[in-house]
């Protein structure tokens, strides 16, 4: 906020970039940070997803990290920039519901397909009494599920411009879910 106000107050133009979760974009699905997303995938191969967060009104928004990435620099070598804030989201209607994507995890790892679906904020209030501390799990995780539609009109507008056609694309889910399966499989040894 402090930034935002002094950058009006002087003039200088600002772009805000907000990104949903980051995944990889590449075809490999690579995907290095193991947080976010990374952490429906741990709890679905530790077999501790045995309910869907939230149900079908519930989504996980993502973002490529080649997409993000690119518009960063993009902006960064903008001429004639006005002040604008963007929202990396795709758009909730073309985008799998919290059933379909928990599904897709579980179908992927090859680990039995959950069918209860809990509230959030159940969910939240278990992980605050001490369950998550108990397995491991982030209080935050649930976070990143949302039933929020979010304003990405001026991103959609500014990808289009740099010639990118969407902010994510859900054909990677296998891919993506592969290798953080893999890097949570090995991530112990890495560290080594």
């Amino acid at each position: 906020l402090y930034v935002r106000q002094q950058a009006s107050k002087i003039g200088f133009p600002l772009s805000v970039v907000n990104p949903s979760t980051v995944v990889g974009g590449q075809a490999t699905g690579e995907t290095e940070q193991i947080g976010g997303f990374g952490h429906l995938v741990g709890m679905t191969r530790r077999k501790l997803m045995l309910f869907i967060p939230g149900g079908k009104k519930y989504w996980l928004p993502m973002v490529s990290d080649v997409v993000l990435g690119d518009t960063i620099v993009y902006l960064a070598q903008m001429r004639n920039v006005r002040s604008k804030t963007y929202s990396f989201t795709p758009n909730k209607t073309e985008s799998m519901n919290m059933i379909e994507l928990s599904r897709l995890v579980s179908t992927q790892l090859q680990i039995l397909k959950p069918r209860l679906t809990i509230p959030t904020s159940v969910i939240k209030i278990i992980l605050t009494l001490g369950v998550g501390k108990f397995f491991n799990i982030p209080t935050g995780t649930i976070g990143f599920v949302s039933k929020k539609v979010f304003d990405n009109q001026a991103t959609n507008q500014l990808i289009r411009e740099m010639g990118i056609s969407e902010i994510f694309n859900e054909s990677l889910l296998p891919n993506i879910v592969s290798d953080l399966d893999y890097r949570l499989t090995y991530s112990d040894e890495t560290e080594m």
